[in-house]
């Protein structure tokens, strides 16, 4: 995993599943800590950040992904193509 957050690049099957594996940990650890704020507008703020960063990184995975499958980007919101972006073996 050279950037996580950038769109250059393409993303092995290893990668994209070290990439999904840390997302989960990451708002499984925080989350709970989040949740025990007491300040509601800073609580709404985190999980808004904690939601908006995941998402961006699960995308940049998947759209390299994409790329190394040899499919466009738009695919990755296809139905259809789901379960062929983690396991499909990529292009070498």
């Amino acid at each position: 995993m050279k950037n996580i957050f950038s769109n250059i690049g393409r993303a092995t099957r290893r990668e994209f599943w070290t990439t999904c594996l840390m997302c989960v940990l990451f708002i499984s650890i925080t989350g709970p800590m989040v949740d025990h704020m007491s300040n509601l507008t800073l609580r709404d703020f985190s999980i808004f950040g904690m939601v908006f960063v995941t998402c961006w990184i699960l995308g940049c995975v998947t759209r390299k992904r994409c790329r190394d499958l040899g499919i466009s980007s738009w695919r990755q919101f296809d139905p259809r193509y789901v379960l062929d972006i983690p396991f499909k073996k990529g292009k070498d």
